[in-house]
């Protein structure tokens, strides 16, 4: 199996986007606007509540709104 399959295995958001819930927290806006300055974030917190899902919508806004190549 080449890289590009093993890489593809990995990351099934290059053919379809994740399937995430339209509610966004709150902090979402802040982590989308940090995308335009160039700090490392951490996104820290306890178990179940959203991490996860919050880089999911942000693979999903990248991809769909600014044109991220996959």
């Amino acid at each position: 199996m080449s890289l590009e399959d093993h890489l593809f295995l990995q990351n099934k958001h290059w053919e379809t986007p994740f399937d995430v819930p339209l509610f966004y927290r709150e902090m979402y806006s802040d982590l989308v606007e940090s995308l335009n300055h160039k700090f490392i974030i951490t996104l820290v917190g306890p178990r179940r509540v959203g991490k996860t899902t919050m880089l999911q919508q942000l693979i999903n806004h990248l991809i769909s709104e600014k044109g991220v190549d996959k």
